[in-house]
Formats: C-alpha cells, structure tokens, sequence
C-alpha cells in the first residue's frame, strides 16, 4: 500500500510539472488568435470583433471573463460560430459524445464532431499550443483529401450519362425576440427528386415535395423538368385546388450557359478559381457502404464577404448579367452562407458514390430598416443511387415544347463589381 500511495504521488507530482511546463490560454488570447486564424479584418480589438459578429456572447451575466482559461468546448463554440453554424443546426451525432444531448454546448460540439473536427476531452482547458493547432487544423486543407478530390475529378470526365437520387429538407428559422417571428409557422419542406442527365448539358428531372402546413395538414407537389437544347422547361401548378398543372419555359438569359459550366476545363478544379479562401476540405477515412469500401471527405466553409464572392461566381456565370443581378440583390438580405458536405468516393475506383451536403444561410438582422423576424434557412441533401455511362434518352415532350414563355420583372442593371 505505501508504493502504491508513493506511486501516485509521484505521478501527481509529474502531471503538475507537465501542466506548469505548458503555457495556459486565455478567452481573450483565443479571440486573438482565432480573428487571426480565418483572415477577418478590423479596427476593433478582437473580442470586441467577435462580439460585434454574434459569435462571442459571454456569460449568462453578459460578462466576457477574457482572463479566464479557455475550454475545448468554449473554443469549440466560437470556431463553430464562425464557421456559421447555429445553435438549431444540429442533428444526431454519428458517435457517443462526452457530452449529453441536454447539455448547453451540446449542438455545435455535436456538429463539429459528425464532420470528423472535435477530439479530446470538451471540460478540458486548452494550453496556447493545443490552441493554434486546434485552429491550424480548422482553417485549412488537408493534402491527402484534396489529392483523392483531384482523383476523383479526373476520373468523372469519363462520364457520358448520369442517374442519380436526390433528397433533402429545408426549414426556417425564426429569430427570437423579434416581433414577428412567433408568427413564422414551423413549414419544413421535405424533397425526393430523381435525376438524369447527358451531359454536358441535357437534363430530365421529377420532383415530389412535402410539407406538414398548420391548418390544412399534409401537402404534396409533383413537378417535371427538362433542359433540352439550352433551354428549361417546367410543369407546375396552375391551380393548387384543383391539381391542374401547366408547362412552362424559363428565359435563356436567366440561367448561365451550363455546357460552357460544365465543359472539362471549367471541371478541371477541384475549388473554382477564386473561392480556394472560402473551402476547407479533410480526409476521415475509410468506411464500408453498400458493401464498397469508401473514402469519406469532409468539405466545409463559410462565406461572408459577398463582394469577393460575387467576384468569383461572376467568372463562372459568364456574361449572364441577369443572373448576376438576381443573385446580387439576393446578396444584400445575407450576412453569411456556410456550407458543409461529406463525399463518399470509391477506394476502387475513385468515382463518386454518396454525399450529404448542408447549406445555413444567416439572414441579415434587418431589411429595409426593419428588424428581420427570419434568422437562418437550413438546408440538407443527400444524393445516392448514383450511376454512371448507362444508355439514357431524353426526349422533351410536345405539351412541354409548346410551354408559354414565363415572364419575369424587369431587372434593374447589376453593379459592377469593384
């Protein structure tokens, strides 16, 4: 019993020697080093950033406590925020977690850990080292993920004709406290579509879309499109009672040339020219699905720079300045869009097998001087049944050839862009 007790003594006795060998982090010190670490530029000090941001809220008593140690959980939470995640985007974890579903970090810890990001003890306090590599890790690129994404891209040039199977959902979130949003029913729109294309450029789509609506109970939509010959025609309701559907066809200039999109040299990167600051892609490893080994790739970001975005989209879009126009007055009701995304690629063959992909979109505070009662819009596809090079046609039918030309409001001329 005494070499036991004179053995936990001294292994006490190194534990603290360690722990007073590495230097502890501060809130404020993290705040530092986390402005630092995803290039945001300002004259504030950076708990001032932070706060000013909604990503840094303090203490229940509105005190930031900058001088206290640090948690994993509590840095944890910050780079989550800053990477736009909410606090209702969350869904079950993949793996037990060391914290409880009822526990207050308990979403964005969860988040962070289904895209393979969180490790280590979450009540543990983080040492400056730990911190910078915590960070390191975040704001940047794996190698490894982005040379099997490189793979994978070579190898999809290969394909002639694609199927594949799309689902999703999409929900809004109220903003809390702002009058208003009470009143924001709880829709939730849930979405199956099955689709098949000849590439480059020639699509057949059929969509089903649900919704729970208070008061009138379950909805559903069916709806049909084609892009034939450049162009894109859809049938839709032209009288929800009734169930009667019409075809329409949308403008050209509305839509970007997507042959020119989609042509090999436009595909040959991984991340479009311009938007390599906006993505950050790591390699999980492998897992087994549908009895094929695959590798699983984790891609996620946040944009909230809309005018080096537009930029870059602009490049994409070619000279279509009405779908420019579109997305820039969309741009002014968005404080940030983030996105996260798991791809499955197969270890055999490098093609593409599965992806889950989540867009949050944060909404401004107000539009038009009046406060927003709508915070976020939550957004989530998975597409599977994915096959390649099979003998498809698509041939457009008379009804849809004859669609009336839908018309849309004059747009005022986009901006140029500085």
């Amino acid at each position: 019993m005494k070499k036991i007790v004179l053995l936990l003594v001294l292994v006490m006795l190194l534990t603290a020697s360690a722990v007073q060998g590495e230097e502890g982090l501060s809130r404020g010190e993290f705040a530092a080093m986390l402005v630092e670490a995803c290039k945001m530029e300002s004259a504030l000090p950076p708990a001032d950033l932070l706060v000013q941001k909604g990503i840094m809220k303090g203490y229940p008593d509105g005190e930031l406590y900058l001088e206290r140690g640090i948690t994993r959980l509590e840095a944890a939470i910050l780079v989550a925020r800053t990477l736009g995640v909410s606090e209702v985007a969350v869904e079950p974890a993949d793996s037990e977690l060391l914290l409880d579903e009822g526990h207050w970090g308990y979403a964005f810890y969860s988040w962070l850990d289904r895209f393979g990001l969180m490790e280590g003890n979450p009540e543990q306090l983080l040492t400056k080292e730990e911190g910078k590599a915590f960070l390191d890790s975040i704001f940047s690129s794996d190698p490894a993920a982005l040379a099997k994404m490189e793979e994978s891209e070579a190898n999809t040039k290969t394909i002639n004709t694609l199927r594949s199977v799309i689902s999703g959902y999409l929900n809004m979130v109220p903003r809390p406290g702002v009058e208003g949003a009470e009143e924001i029913p709880p829709v939730a729109f849930q979405m199956k579509a099955v689709q098949e294309m000849i590439l480059p450029a020639t699509m057949h789509q059929t969509t089903v879309i649900e919704t729970e609506i208070p008061g009138a109970g379950k909805q559903e939509l069916a709806t049909e499109m084609y892009l034939v010959d450049g162009k894109i025609y859809q049938k839709l309701p032209l009288n929800i009672e009734t169930g009667e559907m019409q075809w329409v066809r949308y403008p050209e200039e509305l839509f970007p040339d997507l042959e020119q999109m989609m042509s090999a040299e436009n595909a040959a990167a991984v991340t479009p020219s311009g938007l390599e600051d906006y993505l950050y892609y790591r390699l999980l490893g492998t897992a087994e699905m549908n009895g094929e080994e695959v590798y699983e790739i984790v891609t996620y970001g946040r944009v909230d720079d809309f005018t080096k975005f537009m930029e870059a989209v602009a490049g994409q879009l070619g000279s279509n300045q009405q779908l420019q126009g579109l997305l820039e007055m969309g741009v002014s009701a968005i404080k940030s869009m983030s996105f996260w995304g798991i791809q499955y690629i197969g270890v055999q063959d490098n093609m593409p097998k599965s992806a889950d992909i989540y867009f949050i979109i944060n909404f401004a505070d107000e539009l038009s001087g009046m406060p927003n009662p709508i915070e976020a819009l939550q957004m989530k596809m998975k597409i599977e049944e994915l096959s390649y090079n099979e003998d498809l046609e698509i041939v457009l039918p008379d009804e849809a050839r004859d669609a009336t030309l839908m018309e849309l409001p004059e747009m005022p001329e986009p901006a140029e862009l500085p």
